[in-house]
């Protein structure tokens, strides 16, 4: 009989034992589950996104190699203005109140009403369900990064009026200003003003801006009115956009073109360019 106390003693103990160490470790068990559940939704929403996505957003959502187009029509997506920060510069440009993850899950659910991002889920008749949503959100927040959202060694402090700007960058170049375009997107919202059959999608058409840039506020030159609207696209909200009135404030337009240009010391010309290709299309 005494054995038998004593053994069931020691099991009883090497039980309380196993217990006690597996309560320790809960915290740690349950992140690394949760750590290995975030994976493989990311995994996922990668597949998705490559199935889905890189036509108009580009290969790793940089809005760049976009397959069977000859420029990207998406925003950038692996961006700091989407990504960095628990409030980002685009969730302040679209007054957006929510969770970064929420204002992402969204604009994917719903697309942009108005614009050319479709709804995607299900029930707004897309074609994806609310787990694979999540996934495509997952796999989008997962751009942010230290290397991605450290901040810049450069920022440029713009001036408060472009007659300022133009002092220290009196010269713009046509050619380096159409590349510009390109390369921030801009033909995403405007389409390519030279080319019909690129025509503005979501902002408004920007063939004749040099005349009636200098007809929107005023006092304010063509020149002046393209300066404000790159760096404060809320400040003016044009009437006319291609499928209905300009919608804002806050404008659709994203609000980060300031950070993005005055990223290096040779960065704030390609405003210069921008401005003088524009101004040339009439």
């Amino acid at each position: 009989m005494q054995i038998k106390v004593v053994i069931g003693t020691i099991a009883f103990m090497l039980t309380m034992m196993v217990l006690g160490y597996a309560t320790l470790r809960e915290d740690a068990r349950l992140e690394e589950f949760t750590h290995a559940k975030v994976g493989r939704s990311i995994e996922f929403g990668a597949e998705l996104f490559a199935g889905n996505c890189t036509t108009c957003h580009g290969v790793n959502g940089l809005a760049q190699d976009c397959p069977n187009e000859d420029s990207c029509v998406g925003l950038p997506l692996n961006d700091p203005g989407l990504v960095c920060g628990d409030k980002t510069a685009r969730m302040e440009a679209m007054g957006w109140i929510g969770t970064k993850e929420a204002f992402i899950r969204t604009t994917i659910s719903s697309g942009r009403p108005g614009y050319i991002m479709p709804a995607w889920l299900d029930e707004y008749g897309g074609s994806l369900r609310q787990d694979q949503v999540k996934n495509l959100a997952d796999y989008v927040l997962n751009f942010e990064s230290e290397e991605l959202c450290a901040e810049p060694a450069f920022e440029y402090e713009w001036k408060a009026t472009y007659e300022e700007y133009s002092e220290e960058f009196p010269d713009g170049d046509v050619v380096a200003g159409q590349a510009a375009f390109l390369t921030y997107g801009c033909n995403a919202c405007h389409g390519l003003p030279e080319d019909d059959a690129m025509v503005a999608a979501v902002g408004p058409e920007l063939m004749n801006i040099g005349t009636n840039g200098a007809n929107r506020i005023e006092g304010y030159t063509a020149k002046d009115y393209i300066y404000q609207s790159i760096l404060e696209p809320s400040a003016f909200i044009a009437e006319d956009c291609p499928n209905a009135p300009c919608s804002g404030p806050p404008s659709a337009m994203p609000a980060n073109f300031g950070l993005r240009m005055g990223s290096s010391e040779e960065m704030p010309q390609d405003m210069q360019n921008l401005i003088t290709y524009l101004t040339s299309l009439n």
